[in-house]
């Protein structure tokens, strides 16, 4: 018997490793009802899993861990949850043997991090969303063709804890979608790790690829899918490299090294979106526009886009070249050193390309896009040939679609944006003869007194039925444009009019002090297409590119100067004016035809009451109805007074268009002003402030409809509170009275009652005052109220 104990025990020894190494000795444990993770009636059979087991949480369930626990493969079926708490899974099964499977179609929630298998890669697949973070041991993640996960946490390596994962990969994913919510995290140490896809991976976080100080390899992606990042990449050292040979974005910067020795190239028809910075100091890196950097194979025909929304600059690749490039950052991309592109070169609507290196190099084409949004701009020094488009909306209301238009190259002919005859409009403004004149002739010919090309520095009135891009080429404009001989004719509501246009293919910052204006007001005016009504752009306003604006001349032979060097990065598409804390506006809007006309009132102490070319403007008809303010028997787009007095009212003219129903808004107020309009059709008297004020109008009314006034301070206590409120305009005194009888004192300012009476009337009311030019204040008294207002008689 004691001879066949040694065999016994080799048996029995033998048993045991067979059963360690076969995983049918792991129990598949099903949640049976919601509970916490070690109570057994959690559990279907009464027991909870035991160390390497698989789980399964069964739909409508949440099972909650209360203790860190070590199982294998999990799976969380569609409206179950697995709530970690702060405790931490690991996966393993006690054995090197075999991938564990993740499957989540339901939610894993948990401050609690999930430790992935040391073994072999952890299999990762659903459609469920994990509230956690992995932490990467020796081996890391390959997420099934099925996958469709989103992790809300990061992937990371254990730190401490990570010594083995160099020359393996962080994530293997041949096909599926992984959404990550989170950052990508290596280890400086043992960070020699892969990523590879043919799917879709989506970072909304950073990516550190940062290569290993202990093996001396470098960490590698390589893209045959699709990865989005909306952070920064940041490649590490010991040639660390990615390789895009699908779709890419980059959100933010792509960070190297700084040693020369992290690289960066797009393969064979890929495209990548660069959203911030490429390898800025001090985080150099080698970026490769044409070749890979083993061998220099080609890599064309590739597209790389810079796509930011702040401000970036272009970088030379290392091989001297771009393929394709795109330019889409509405802050603008800049380019300070020669860069040559092989093919084409395309600049999207709204966004800005500025070559200060004068050294631009397409072979391909150069176009600048254009659309409803926005069209894209170029600044430049150097003589450049490209297509600029212009979208141009059609309309087949009479009153829409009409479009100021220039030319921002050299020589480009008319023809190609108008058919004579065609039902389209094409008109030039003519001073001397107030006359829009018209490519047409009578008949439906060409007008044969009309240019052949766009003049430079000239604008144009278009209007199209359909909505259309069309293209200007050839030779940008890149030098100054003087306009001379500006004619002052006559006296009428057009006199001194202009129309010039933006020459250049970028917007400018008009009357920024390099415009050289030489009798011509300070104000231009531009044509507000969604409004159809003109409107005022102050000094430092932007013009876009290819547009038109209307100067006025003081007198005739003035001039100007269109000046290269007023051109600015600006991704709008309409005209922009200058912030002003110093006016009011008022807007009339036509619901019905929907257009709309503003009008402004601005205040500066240097201001006179007289028209002032610096600071005020004349009113502009479009097809809005026609609103303005009035000051020494003329009409106003900008009037500019020194300041707000007491009792200080201002006309306002009104003529309807076809419409008939309207209202005023208070677009512009300066802060805490009490703004009070009177209509004197009506009667009434409002406090804008307080809202819009509707009207109606019809044919023949009074042009002289509205009056403005301000609130003052009365005696002890807000205007804005008072039922009684007076001002004085062209000798009139008006007076709103809300409430019951008023007793009406005029004193002079050595404090003599010249006049009193009593009112005995509610609403508008006024009476002329005879007297002669001086100050005076006018006191108002009811039962509810107490006004006293300063007049000036001039």
């Amino acid at each position: 018997m004691k001879r066949l104990l040694p065999l016994r025990l080799f048996i029995f020894s033998a048993l045991l490793f067979i059963c360690a190494a076969n995983p049918i000795y792991s129990a598949i444990i099903t949640s049976a009802q919601s509970g916490l993770f070690s109570v057994g009636s959690t559990w279907v059979g009464g027991s909870a899993p035991a160390l390497y087991d698989d789980i399964v949480i069964a739909t409508g369930h949440t099972v909650t861990l209360d203790a860190n626990v070590t199982i294998f493969n999990i799976t969380i079926q569609t409206g179950a949850i697995l709530d970690n708490s702060t405790f931490i899974i690991t996966i393993d099964n006690g054995i090197a043997s075999g991938n564990p499977k993740y499957t989540n179609n339901g939610t894993h929630n948990g401050t609690g991090n999930i430790k992935t298998y040391s073994n072999f890669d952890t299999e990762i697949t659903g459609s469920g969303i994990t509230n956690c973070t992995f932490e990467i041991i020796n081996y890391g993640l390959k997420p099934l063709n099925d996958c469709n996960l989103t992790i809300n946490g990061n992937i990371q390596h254990q730190n401490p804890g990570n010594t083995g994962m160099n020359g393996k990969y962080l994530i293997q994913m041949s096909s599926g979608n992984l959404t990550i919510n989170g950052n990508l995290i290596t280890d400086a140490t043992f960070g020699a790790v892969g990523i590879t896809t043919s799917g879709t991976i989506t970072v909304n976080g950073n990516v550190s690829m940062l290569g290993s100080t202990d093996s001396g390899a470098g960490a590698t992606i390589v893209n045959s899918g699709t990865i989005n990042i909306s952070g920064d990449l940041t490649l590490g050292v010991y040639a660390s490299f990615c390789q895009n040979d699908g779709s890419m974005i980059i959100g933010g910067d792509l960070l190297g090294s700084g040693l020369g020795d992290s690289y960066f190239w797009n393969g064979l028809n890929a495209t990548v979106k660069l959203g911030g910075n490429v390898f800025p100091d001090p985080f150099g890196g080698l970026f490769f526009g044409i070749t890979e950097p083993a061998g220099s194979s080609s890599t064309e025909p590739n597209t790389i886009e810079y796509n930011g929304t702040l401000a970036q600059t272009i970088r030379v690749p290392d091989d001297a070249a771009y393929s394709n490039l795109i330019i889409n950052n509405p802050a603008g991309a800049t380019m300070n050193l020669a860069t040559t592109v092989n093919g084409f070169l395309t600049v999207k609507p709204g966004a800005t390309l500025t070559d200060v290196s004068g050294s631009l190099a397409v072979t391909g084409a150069f176009t600048l896009q254009s659309d409803a949004t926005g069209t894209g701009s170029l600044i430049t020094t150097a003589a450049t040939t490209a297509n600029v488009e212009r979208y141009i909306a059609g309309s087949v209301v009479a009153n829409h679609g009409w479009h100021l238009l220039s030319s921002p190259v050299a020589a480009q002919a008319i023809s190609a944006f108008h058919t004579a005859g065609s039902g389209n409009d094409f008109y030039k403004w003519n001073e001397p003869t107030f006359t829009w004149i018209n490519r047409t002739a009578t008949g439906g010919g060409l007008n044969g007194d009309f240019e052949t090309n766009f003049l430079v520095g000239t604008g144009y009135l278009i209007a199209n039925m359909a909505t259309s891009t069309q293209t200007f080429a050839g030779s940008l404009n890149i030098s100054n444009v003087a306009v001379s001989n500006l004619s002052y004719t006559g006296s009428n509501a057009y006199t001194g009019w202009h129309l010039l246009g933006n020459p250049f293919s970028s917007a400018i910052r008009w009357n920024d002090g390099s415009w050289a204006l030489s009798n011509v007001d300070a104000n231009c005016q531009i044509w507000n297409e969604a409004s159809a009504s003109y409107s005022v752009i102050a000094a430092n306003g932007i013009i876009p590119s290819t547009n038109g604006f209307m100067v006025h001349a003081s007198v005739n032979n003035a001039s100007l100067t269109i000046p290269a060097a007023s051109r600015v990065v600006s991704s709008a598409n309409w005209y922009k004016n200058v912030e002003q804390n110093n006016q009011i506006v008022l807007t009339v809007n036509d619901p019905e035809g929907q257009t709309a006309q503003p009008t402004i009132i601005r205040f500066d102490a240097n201001a006179t009451d007289a028209y002032d070319s610096q600071y005020d403007s004349y009113f502009l008809t479009g097809f809005a109805p026609v609103f303005y303010s009035q000051s020494q028997q003329e009409m106003y787009a900008l009037n500019t007074l020194s300041g707000i007095t007491e009792g200080m009212s201002i006309p306002l003219g009104f003529v309807k268009n076809a419409s008939n129903q309207f209202n005023i808004e208070l677009t512009e107020n300066i802060s805490g002003q009490s703004i009070y309009l009177t209509d004197n059709k009506t009667n009434q008297t409002l406090l804008l402030n307080d809202g819009n004020y509707a009207f109606t109008s019809e044919a023949g009314d009074n042009a002289d409809r509205f009056v403005i006034h301000f609130g003052v301070v009365g005696v002890g206590e807000k205007a804005d509170d008072a039922t009684i409120h007076a001002w004085y305009a062209n000798g009139q005194l008006y007076l709103q009275n809300t409430d019951q009888d008023v007793q009406l004192s005029i004193f002079d300012v050595q404090g003599r009652n010249l006049q009193s009476s009593v009112i005995n009337s509610t609403g508008l009311y006024s009476q002329a005052l005879n007297l002669p030019a001086g100050i005076y204040m006018v006191r108002l008294q009811n039962s509810l109220s107490v006004n006293t207002v300063k007049i000036i008689v001039q």
